[in-house]
């Protein structure tokens, strides 16, 4: 999460920073076109999100994507949302869970910082 920061701050991006919980951090990346990163650190490659932090980016007008890191492999992955009618929206209106594993396909998205910068700036710029 701080070499996403530095990151960041180094290539001049804009950003404002929020802390949603002790392992959940929030970024609104961008000026005039922007994307709300949602940052969460696990012990292991399982991660879930609640229904609460999922309702609070989803009503946000800007297209959502999740920096998901593992710090006990020290492996990261980056799922993006385009389109506000997703899996993840879908698995929340059909159940009354209050959190959701994003599961399997958190493997398919490994990612290194520097593909995420690039990812970050197709969609701010």
């Amino acid at each position: 999460m701080e070499n996403l920061q530095n990151l960041m701050r180094e290539k001049g991006i804009e950003y404002k920073f929020q802390e949603y919980d002790s392992n959940v951090y929030l970024f609104k990346v961008g000026n005039e076109k922007k994307i709300n990163i949602i940052t969460m650190e696990e012990n292991s490659s399982t991660f879930k999100i609640d229904r609460d932090l999922f309702f609070y980016i989803d009503n946000q007008k800007e297209m959502y994507a999740f920096l998901l890191i593992n710090t006990a492999e020290d492996k990261t992955y980056y799922l993006e949302f385009l389109d506000k009618n997703n899996w993840l929206k879908t698995s929340f209106d059909r159940s009354d869970k209050e959190s959701i594993f994003f599961g399997k396909i958190v493997l398919q998205h490994r990612v290194n910082i520097e593909e995420i910068l690039l990812k970050i700036l197709s969609r701010i710029k």
